[in-house]
């Protein structure tokens, strides 16, 4: 399932002596604004074909495999082959489109065979040339898209990518900072539980805890580490969901590596209750900590939220 998909063409064969011509695999066109929008979907698919083979021009892409889903999709052409005595020639692989601000959303009861990108960019293949080089296509940008997963009956047996970018000889582009291929991706996780192999390229990371949470709870079990360097986390709980206690630990994900940042050291609970809370990764990944005087009696961690005494004045006087 894909919001939006652009392809360029394989280049074809060119032969020349004295004039200058290519025989360029296509650019990908850039794919945003698309919205994908799931709920109580069982989505499977077959593996991928394996592409074209080299020579003598450039080898075709991958098939991707089914049962993924794409908030876009682009990807270039493999170069083709030029044959030439003189001039200047290329037969380079065709870029990928910068594929960014697409939106998924997965809720109620589905289940996702494979994984879930909010963007995917991919360069095509280096062709080949008879007295000369032909570059790699290389992969676009995959920023600004949003992933959402709301509710605990989701199953997703792969992984989830904010974005990802990748270049026609198979090299991944990386963004260690945010910077510049991931920049803005965002994972919304509204009472979300489930396992999945990992979870790579989001910088913002939106948490609503279910209303069932309870201390020492884990929400999302990963195969693969979540590397956290550079993210930025949210946290709030449900209105009408259970409460906290002070030394109480949630953890939100069970492996991880690196700092994250929590944007804000209170988590809210509808309007009127706010907890102290911390965020930490450690052995037993990233864990969400509220704090407190602990004692022998759990005494609820939450306090009255100080703006909700404007929110009863106002109340007050509308009644007078």
């Amino acid at each position: 399932v894909a919001g939006g998909i652009s392809t360029g063409g394989a280049g074809g064969f060119a032969s020349s002596y004295f004039s200058s011509s290519s025989s360029n695999g296509g650019a990908g066109g850039d794919v945003t604004g698309n919205t994908v929008t799931l709920t109580n979907v069982t989505l499977h698919g077959a593996a991928g074909g394996a592409g074209g083979t080299a020579g003598p021009g450039g080898a075709g892409a991958a098939g991707l495999a089914g049962g993924s889903v794409f908030g876009g999709l682009s990807i270039g052409g493999a170069g083709g082959y030029y044959f030439y005595q003189g001039g200047d020639a290329t037969a380079s692989g065709g870029a990928g489109g910068n594929v960014s601000g697409n939106q998924v959303s997965i809720a109620g009861k589905s289940s996702i065979s494979q994984d879930i990108y909010g963007g995917y960019s991919q360069g095509g293949a280096a062709g080949a040339i008879s007295n000369g080089t032909a570059l790699t296509g290389q992969g676009g940008l995959t920023q600004n898209n949003t992933i959402t997963l709301v509710g605990d009956q989701i199953t997703v047996a792969g992984s989830i990518y904010g974005g990802y970018s990748a270049n026609g000889d198979g090299t991944v582009n990386t963004d260690a900072t945010f910077t510049s291929y991931y920049q803005g991706n965002t994972l919304n996780l509204n009472g979300y539980r489930g396992t999945v192999t990992g979870i790579y390229n989001f910088e913002k990371y939106n948490w609503v805890l279910p209303k069932n949470v309870v201390n020492k709870d884990v929400l999302i079990t990963v195969t693969n580490a979540v590397q956290l360097d550079h993210t930025k986390h949210t946290v709030a709980m449900q209105n009408d969901g259970n409460r906290l206690n002070a030394g109480d630990t949630v953890t939100l994900i069970n492996k991880a590596t690196g700092t994250p940042t929590l944007t804000t050291a209170q988590v809210q609970q509808g309007h009127f209750i706010i907890y102290d809370a911390s965020l930490q990764v450690g052995a037993d990944g990233l864990v969400l900590s509220i704090d407190g005087k602990v004692d022998n009696t759990p005494t609820p961690a939450g306090r009255i939220n100080p703006t909700s005494k404007a929110f009863m004045e106002g109340r007050a006087s509308a009644a007078a």
